[in-house]
C-alpha cells in the first residue's frame, strides 16, 4: 500500500526512527482543552527545540488510538507564518494516527521553533444522566487527557480546562492524580514535567452545560451552476439531532415558557437556528416536513447575509427535526474566467448553524450542460469524489456533477472553501437559450399559422323546388 509516494512500513519505520533519535523535544508546552462548546477543541502552544545533530524539516503531531476517528480538524501554525503550514496523514499504528506538518524552515540543531495547534473533536461529550426532567439542569461528561499526547519527549507543560459554567468536578481522582488549581472559567494542571513520548494522565470531568448540543447526522447539498441565468442555486437538507441528554417523560409548554432562561432541560433545547449566507443570497425559503415554515427572518448586508430559524416546536435532547433551506446568488460574484472558455468558481464549504457538528456531509455540485474538464479542490480532504450525470429541463447529454463526501465536520470547517475548475465552450453556453428560442419561436409560428386557416362550418343553401 503506497500513501504519498511511500509505503506504510517506510512512513512507520520514520516514526520509529524519531522516537529513537529523539532529536526534538517540547520545551515548554501550553494546552488549552475548551469544553465551552458543543464539541471538544484543543488548543497548544508549543517551543520546539532539535536537540540532535541534523535538520528537522517537519513536526509530527500524533492522535491516541482512543481520538483518531472523531478527529473533526488538524489546523498547525509557525508563529512566523500567518497561513497554515501543509499537513500531511502519514499511517496508523497502535500509538494511534500519526500527521506530519511541514515546516516552513527547518529547525537547526540546537535551535527551536514556536508552533501552534489546534484541534476539534467530535462525539467526545456525553450527557450524564442520559435522560433528565424539564425542569433540571443538563450535565456533561467529558473523557479525555489532563496532559498532551506527544510523540516527543516533553520537558515542561501546563494544561487549561475551560468551561462555560463555574460547577465543574473531575470524577476520576486518585491519591496519584495531578491536583487542579482554580482558573477563571475552569481549572488548571501543572506544570508537568518531563515527561516521555507517549505519555499521558487521563482526565474524566462531569459538568454543566445549559446550552443545546446540535449534531447534523446526515447533511445533503446540492448546487446548482446555470451561466445560462448567471446564477447559482444552493438547497441544503437537514437531519437534525439534539444529541443532549434526552427529556423524561412528555413536553409540558407551560413548564418550557417557566424555566426558559434558566439553567434546565428547556434552555439545553434548539429553538433557534441562526445561518450565515454568502453575500449576495435571495429568494431564500424554509420548509421543513410538513411545508412552508413562516417563523424565518432574512437579513441581507453589505458583507454577509443572515438567516434566522425557529423550528415549529422547541427541539429536546433526542428529538430530530428535518428540514430544507435554499436560496439563490449571482455567479458572477464567485466565479472568474481563467482562459478561453475556462471558469473557476470559488464556494463555502460549509453553510450551517452556529456550534454544530456533523456526521456526514454530502455535496452535489451541478455544472451547466456541456461542461468539460471539471477539478474540484476543497479546503479539506474528501473522504471520497464521485462523478455522474443529473438531467433536467431541456437537457440533452445532462450535466456534469461532482458528488463530494465528508465526515466529521464542525462549524469551524465554514472557513473553509471548495473550487470548481471548468472548461465550458461558447457554443454549450449559447445551445440552450438558442434552443429555447427555437421552441418558443415554433409555437408562436405554429400558433399564428393556425390562426390563419379558416375552419368556419358553413351551411349548404336548401333546394327550391319549381312548382
Amino acid at each position: 500500500m503506497k500513501l504519498f509516494g511511500l509505503s506504510v512500513v517506510t512512513l512507520l519505520a520514520t516514526i520509529g526512527s524519531v522516537v529513537a533519535d529523539k532529536q526534538l523535544e517540547n520545551r515548554q508546552l501550553f494546552r488549552t482543552v475548551d469544553l465551552s462548546k458543543s464539541y471538544v477543541r484543543e488548543f497548544i502552544a508549543v517551543n520546539v527545540y532539535n536537540d540532535g545533530t541534523s535538520d528537522e524539516t517537519d513536526y509530527i503531531v500524533s492522535i491516541p488510538p482512543g481520538f483518531v476517528d472523531d478527529l473533526a480538524k488538524l489546523d498547525i501554525k509557525e508563529s512566523s507564518h500567518e497561513a497554515p503550514l501543509k499537513v500531511i496523514r502519514l499511517a496508523r499504528d497502535e500509538h494511534g494516527e500519526h500527521w506530519s506538518a511541514i515546516l516552513p524552515e527547518p529547525i537547526k540543531p540546537g535551535s527551536q521553533v514556536q508552533l501552534q495547534l489546534f484541534l476539534s473533536y467530535v462525539n467526545q461529550l456525553q450527557p450524564v444522566p442520559q435522560t433528565i426532567k424539564q425542569s433540571e439542569q443538563q450535565h456533561l461528561v467529558y473523557d479525555g487527557l489532563k496532559t498532551f499526547y506527544s510523540l516527543y519527549p516533553t520537558k515542561s507543560q501546563t494544561n487549561r480546562v475551560k468551561i462555560m459554567a463555574q460547577n465543574m468536578q473531575e470524577i476520576n481522582m486518585d491519591e496519584n492524580s495531578t491536583p487542579s488549581t482554580e482558573a477563571e472559567g475552569g481549572a488548571q494542571y501543572g506544570p508537568f514535567g518531563p515527561m516521555g513520548s507517549f505519555e499521558v494522565e487521563p482526565l474524566v470531568l462531569r459538568y454543566d452545560y445549559p446550552l443545546p448540543i446540535p449534531r447534523v447526522d446526515s447533511l445533503k447539498r446540492d448546487i446548482w451552476i446555470s451561466h445560462v441565468s448567471n446564477s447559482i442555486a444552493i438547497e441544503e437538507s437537514y437531519n437534525l439531532t439534539n444529541a443532549g441528554a434526552k427529556l423524561d417523560g412528555s413536553f409540558s409548554r407551560t413548564d418550557f415558557f417557566a424555566h426558559h432562561g434558566k439553567p434546565s432541560s428547556a434552555s439545553a433545547s434548539i429553538i433557534e437556528l441562526p445561518f450565515t449566507l454568502p453575500l449576495g443570497a435571495h429568494d431564500v425559503y424554509y420548509t421543513d416536513l410538513v411545508g412552508n415554515v413562516s417563523t424565518s427572518h432574512f437579513r441581507g448586508g453589505k458583507e454577509v447575509s443572515l438567516l434566522e430559524l425557529r423550528p415549529r416546536y422547541p427541539v429536546f435532547g433526542g428529538w430530530n427535526y428535518n428540514f430544507t433551506i435554499g436560496w439563490e446568488m449571482p455567479l458572477t460574484s464567485v466565479s472568474r474566467t481563467t482562459g478561453a472558455d475556462e471558469y473557476v468558481v470559488g464556494l463555502p464549504l460549509l453553510n450551517g448553524p452556529v456550534d454544530a457538528q456533523y456526521r456526514q456531509i454530502e455535496s452535489n455540485y451541478i455544472l451547466p450542460e456541456g461542461a468539460e474538464n471539471v477539478q474540484v479542490v476543497t479546503s479539506e480532504p474528501a473522504l471520497s469524489k464521485e462523478e455522474s450525470v443529473t438531467f433536467s429541463y431541456l437537457d440533452k447529454k445532462g450535466r456534469p456533477t461532482i458528488q463530494v463526501r465528508h465526515v466529521n465536520f464542525v462549524d469551524q470547517h465554514r472557513g473553509g472553501i471548495v473550487f470548481l475548475k471548468y472548461t465550458l465552450p461558447g457554443s454549450a453556453a449559447t445551445i440552450k437559450p438558442i434552443f429555447i428560442a427555437t421552441v418558443i419561436g415554433s409555437i408562436f409560428l405554429a400558433i399564428f399559422s393556425l390562426s390563419q386557416l379558416d375552419f368556419t362550418i358553413s351551411q349548404r343553401p336548401k333546394k327550391t323546388t319549381k312548382e
